[in-house]
C-alpha cells in the first residue's frame, strides 16, 4: 500500500508512538510518506533513533519555509502562489481562515506544496487537528486516498475546552472515511462528540519491545530507591503531585532519588517547587533525553510513576507510552485511575492504580513497594507480558494493516 502519514511537526521526540507506527508499516513492506504541515525543524532538534535508522528524512515532505524573517516568508509565500496560478493555486485560498491567520498561512503553504496532487491508498492523520487539515487538503484533491484520523487525547479533551459551542470535528466525522482511538475510553468520547459508532475502532499505540531489554528489578538494602517519571512538563502529567509524594517520603527518612525526564511549559514552576521543598539534591529535573539515555536511566531505576490527571482545560491522557516502556523494561509501575491508563495497567497484577491528584495515595503506594520488594519480580513479569501481548509493535502493525485493508475493501490499490 501507498500510505501518507499526516502530522503537524515531524519528528517530535515525545511522539515515539508515531515513529513506531511508521517503522512498523515500513517493516511490513508498505510505501510510507510522511507529510509534515509545518516546515522542517532545526537540525539541532533532538531526534529519535528511528528517524535516522529508517532514513525518514528521505520519506518526509516538508513545505518550503523560504525567506528571512516573517516578512520574507510572507513574500515568499505570495511568490509561490503567483508562480503556481497555472497549476490551480487559486483554489488553495480555501485553506484561509481570517480568524486564524497564522494557522491559515501554514496550511496555505502546505497546500501549495501539494499541487502535484499525490495519490495514496490511505491518508492517515495522526491527531484530530491533523484530521481537520487533511480533510481540507483532501476536499481540494491535494491529497487523494481514503482518509483515516486517529484521536489520541488532547485533541478530544483540552483542544475542545475553548470550543464548547462549536464542535470542530463535525465536518470531519461526516466526510472522513474512518477513525481510530488509542483506547476504549477515548472511543466513547469520540462517539459522544458525534462520530458514528460504525466508523470508529480502537487501535493501541505500539512499542518495539525488542528495544527494551527486560530485567527483574533488584532491591539493594541500604541503597537509595530510584523513582522515575517521563513526560512533557504539562499539567495533565501530574508531576507536581509526584514531587510532593516523594518529598514527603524523603522527609520521613526514606532513601529515594526521583528523576524527572521531559521538557515543557511547567519546567520553571516545577523547579521552583523542588527548591521550596529543599529537594534539589534528590529530585532532579533532567530535561529531554534521547532514547538511548532514557533506556540507561530506566535500567538504573527501581520504580516508575505516571500520575496523569485531568487538567484545568480538560486535557486527558490515553494509555501512556512511557508507562508501556517502563513496563517492558520490567519496572514496577504506579499509574492513576485516569483516561486510558486502567486499560494498560491491570491493577494489582501488572502495576498499581491510585486516584488522580492524591499525594497520600502516591506516597503510600511507593512506600508499600519499598517495604515489599519480594513482589517486584511477579509484577515485573506480568507487566512485560501484558505489554508484549497488547502493545507489541508487530501485533499493532498487523492490526493496523488489517484495518487499512478493511477500509480499502475492494478499491484498487495505487500503483507504486
Amino acid at each position: 500500500m501507498k500510505i501518507a502519514i499526516v502530522v503537524f511537526q515531524f519528528p517530535v521526540i515525545s511522539q515515539s508512538f508515531i515513529l513506531n507506527l511508521i517503522a512498523g508499516l515500513i517493516d511490513l513492506g508498505h510505501d510510507v510518506h510522511i507529510h509534515a504541515i509545518e516546515p522542517r525543524p532545526r537540525l539541532d532538534t533532538p531526534m529519535h533513533a528511528i528517524f535516522s535508522d529508517y532514513q525518514l528524512i528521505e520519506k518526509t515532505h516538508y513545505p518550503p519555509l523560504g525567506g528571512e524573517g516573517k516578512l520574507g516568508r510572507v513574500l515568499n509565500l505570495v511568490g509561490q502562489f503567483l508562480d503556481n496560478l497555472h497549476r490551480g493555486s487559486l483554489a488553495c485560498l480555501a485553506m484561509v481562515d481570517i480568524w486564524q491567520p497564522r494557522y491559515s498561512l501554514v496550511l496555505l503553504r502546505k497546500a501549495l506544496s501539494l499541487l502535484h496532487r499525490p495519490q495514496y491508498d490511505i491518508i492517515h492523520a495522526q491527531f484530530g487537528y491533523e484530521g481537520i487539515a487533511s480533510l481540507k487538503l483532501w476536499q481540494l484533491g491535494l491529497l487523494q486516498g481514503k482518509l483515516i484520523t486517529t484521536f489520541r487525547g488532547h485533541d478530544i479533551t483540552g483542544f475542545l475546552q475553548d470550543r464548547k459551542l462549536l464542535n470542530p470535528y463535525q465536518a470531519l466525522f461526516s466526510n472522513g472515511h474512518y477513525f481510530l482511538t488509542n483506547s476504549h475510553f477515548f472511543r466513547q468520547r469520540v462517539i459522544e462528540l458525534g462520530c458514528p459508532m460504525d466508523k470508529v475502532e480502537v487501535l493501541y499505540s505500539g512499542i518495539d519491545c525488542h528495544h527494551f531489554a527486560y530485567r527483574t528489578p533488584v532491591f539493594e538494602p541500604g541503597k537509595p530507591i530510584q523513582v522515575v517519571t517521563i513526560g512533557r512538563l504539562v499539567e495533565k502529567k501530574g508531576i507536581a503531585y509526584c514531587i510532593h509524594a516523594v518529598a514527603r517520603l524523603i522527609q520521613q527518612g526514606k532513601q529515594l532519588r526521583y528523576m524527572i525526564i521531559g521538557e515543557g511549559p511547567l519546567r520553571a514552576d516545577l523547579t521552583q517547587l523542588i527548591q521550596s521543598l529543599g529537594m534539589e539534591d534528590v529530585i532532579l529535573m533532567l530535561g529531554a533525553k534521547h532514547q538511548s539515555e532514557i533506556l540507561e536511566i530506566l535500567n538504573a531505576s527501581h520504580l516508575f510513576v505516571a500520575a496523569s490527571t485531568t487538567a484545568a482545560d480538560g486535557d486527558q491522557d490515553g494509555p501512556v507510552n512511557t508507562l508501556k516502556e517502563a513496563m517492558a523494561v520490567g519496572l514496577p509501575v504506579i499509574g492513576t485511575d485516569h483516561g486510558g491508563i486502567p486499560e494498560l495497567i491491570e491493577a494489582g497484577v501488572s502495576g498499581f492504580l491510585v486516584p488522580e491528584k492524591d499525594i497520600d495515595a502516591i506516597a503510600n503506594k511507593i512506600e508499600y513497594l519499598i517495604h515489599h520488594p519480594e513482589i517486584w519480580p511477579g509484577i515485573s513479569r506480568a507487566a512485560r507480558q501484558r505489554v508484549e501481548a497488547k502493545y507489541g509493535i508487530n501485533k499493532v502493525s498487523d492490526d493496523l494493516e488489517d484495518f487499512y485493508h478493511q477500509v480499502l475493501g475492494k478499491h484498487e490499490l495505487v500503483k507504486v
